[in-house]
């Protein structure tokens, strides 16, 4: 007894129906593949093979709704994902650029500031010199010469008025 013919439009169809509802989902939570194409289509009542998807040039489809699952929507989560990266990459850059035209800024100005030092007088040496700070000259002065008493009797700094 023959073999009944393999019926390629409905199992074209079915397939063609199978990948429209995977491609907007993303390739790990539904993937299209050869051997699932398989199993969906034996699922349906046609058996068929991975060779009987080559046969009938049914394999072009599923690898068309391959691609198409890699463009279009699926994986939108890890496209999302991605997007987000490359916005605060695109960021960190802009910032970077900011930093670094700030500082070609400054050397700027203590380029013209060295040079008017020279122009004036002033040796390279004494501009390395440290400018002493407020916090310096307290820690170098008597901690009792701060407070002085105020012509009403109390130290200055009592917190009193």
């Amino acid at each position: 007894m023959p073999r009944p013919p393999y019926d390629a439009a409905k199992a074209k169809r079915l397939l063609s129906d199978w990948i429209a509802q995977r491609v907007p989902k993303a390739p790990l939570d539904a993937p299209i593949t050869v051997p699932a194409a398989c199993a969906y289509l034996t699922e349906q009542g046609l058996s068929t093979h991975k060779a009987t998807l080559i046969k009938y040039k049914l394999n072009s489809l599923v690898r068309d709704g391959v691609r198409q699952q890699r463009e279009d929507g699926g994986g939108s989560r890890a496209r999302a994902e991605r997007a987000a990266y490359d916005e605060q990459l695109q960021h960190l850059r802009q910032q970077l650029e900011t930093a670094q035209a700030r500082a070609r800024e400054l050397l700027a100005q203590i380029a013209i500031m060295r040079f008017n030092a020279r122009e004036v007088g002033i040796k390279e040496a004494q501009l390395m010199k440290a400018i002493p700070t407020a916090r310096a000259h307290r820690e170098s002065t008597p901690k009792n010469a701060e407070k002085k008493a105020t012509p009403g009797g109390r130290p200055s700094g009592t917190g009193r008025r």
